[in-house]
């Protein structure tokens, strides 16, 4: 700084100005979040969270909806649907496991040799 021995950060004739400017970046940093009155989404199926996908980029583009908030969502949803359709698919293979059990014939095709 011009006519000073110290920088910004070391001057102590500038020590409440420098406690105004870090607390003032330190809430520019906080974490976004919605608040706790906002309902909970249904996330049973892979509709429920097309749905959710859906309203919130609706909510980004009317500005709504912080995009870092969107962002999380986004990639939660997306493990969310892998794990809809693993679990979907772990069902039907117990059904035909347990129906291979009771008929050891089930599914196979008699023409493949």
């Amino acid at each position: 700084m011009e006519n000073s021995e110290f920088c910004f950060f070391h001057d102590p004739a500038r020590a409440k100005e420098r406690i105004r400017a870090q607390s003032a970046g330190g809430s520019r940093n906080r974490a976004v979040a919605l608040p706790s009155s906002i309902p909970d989404a249904p996330l049973a199926d892979t509709h429920d969270v097309a749905r959710l996908v859906a309203d919130t980029i609706n909510q980004v583009r009317r500005g709504e909806l912080d995009p870092k908030v969107a962002n999380a969502v986004g990639y939660l949803a997306g493990i969310l649907v892998k794990t809809l359709e693993r679990s979907d698919l772990e069902a039907r293979l117990e059904v035909l496991e347990a129906a291979r059990a009771v008929n050891p014939e089930y599914g196979l095709d008699e023409s493949i040799e």
